[in-house]
């Protein structure tokens, strides 16, 4: 999703499209990729922030919380606290 910082209006919505349940994000300023964690089938999402494009999906362990992925993002990391109290 894109929106207007001042406004807080959405501009563009970006579907998903190969899994669900987006619980955690990370963005890396460098290359403008989105990693988005989802949960109900567990992958990692890897998007171009600016056009929205999936650029590919990884699996994710099913029972763990947290996602890294070296290959797919060397310096990006993120967790997933949607599960925690």
């Amino acid at each position: 999703m894109a929106f207007d910082p001042r406004s807080l209006q959405v501009k563009k919505r970006y579907p998903i499209g190969v899994a669900k349940t987006p619980t955690g994000l990370a963005y890396d300023a460098r290359t403008k990729r989105l990693f988005i964690g989802c949960r109900d089938e567990p992958k990692m999402v890897v998007m171009d922030a600016a056009t929205g494009k999936v650029i590919n999906s990884f699996p994710l362990k099913a029972n763990g919380n947290n996602g890294t992925d070296e290959k797919a993002a060397e310096r990006t990391r993120w967790q997933n606290q949607s599960d925690r109290a």
